[in-house]
């Protein structure tokens, strides 16, 4: 129901879209979509009442106390709507294919690059599971985001270093890759519709788990 009204604010969009959980992709009813103000208008327009034993309009006139002016595109967003999600995303799967090239075949380091994947992730991941599990909000309950924005990956990313990695980082990686190409694969029918910009953003994230964990269970049996 917000999409028709958020469709010129893409970041606002994924915002919602990461924060809102399972109970948020049931399809609304007429009493649920009155939240918006379009739709409690067009509610009340239809509603009746009973009076002197007969069914009567319960709306008699309308008046309009305020209406907006038509100031056109805000100037100072439109940077937002150019670097959209899906552009900046595409950015990051980008890095991550020309670092793992270069890692993969010199010896590059792209310590920088993965704290920052690694990172954020993890801190959406952690802000998802608050507003999961500390709020009393219901339709951000049962959030599978929060299977691609692992909360872990914030404290694996300070081991991402040049030297050294253990059995707990590597087969970690290996599940999240695992998980992460499963919900590539299974994206149509996922339980939750997921923000289609997130596609890039979690092929970037299963590109570096993937070599991460190949080379470090190459460092554990070496």
């Amino acid at each position: 129901l917000l999409t028709h009204y958020i469709q010129h604010s893409p970041w606002l969009d994924l915002g919602i879209n990461l924060a809102l959980g399972l109970p948020a992709d049931e399809k609304a009813k007429v009493w649920g979509s009155m939240y918006i103000p379009d739709y409690l208008k067009a509610g009340f327009k239809n509603a009746e009442i009973l009076k002197n034993n007969e069914f009567v309009s319960y709306i008699v006139n309308e008046k309009l106390h305020f209406k907006e002016k038509e100031t056109g595109e805000k100037k100072s967003f439109k940077l937002f709507r150019v670097l959209s999600p899906m552009v900046i995303f595409t950015i990051f799967l980008m890095l991550a294919i020309i670092v793992s090239i270069l890692e993969y075949k010199t010896s590059f380091k792209s310590i920088w690059f993965d704290k920052i994947l690694y990172g954020l992730t993890g801190i959406l991941g952690f802000v998802i599971l608050l507003l999961w599990v500390a709020t009393e909000h219901d339709v951000m309950n049962n959030n599978l985001n929060i299977l691609w924005a692992m909360p872990l990956n914030l404290f694996i990313f300070w081991s991402f270093k040049k030297a050294g990695y253990n059995k707990i980082i590597a087969y970690y990686l290996i599940s999240y890759s695992f998980l992460l190409a499963a919900i590539l694969m299974f994206w149509k029918i996922f339980p939750q519709e997921l923000h289609i910009s997130l596609i890039a953003l979690i092929i970037a994230l299963l590109i570096r788990s993937v070599l991460k964990s190949v080379k470090g269970i190459k460092t554990i049996k070496s």
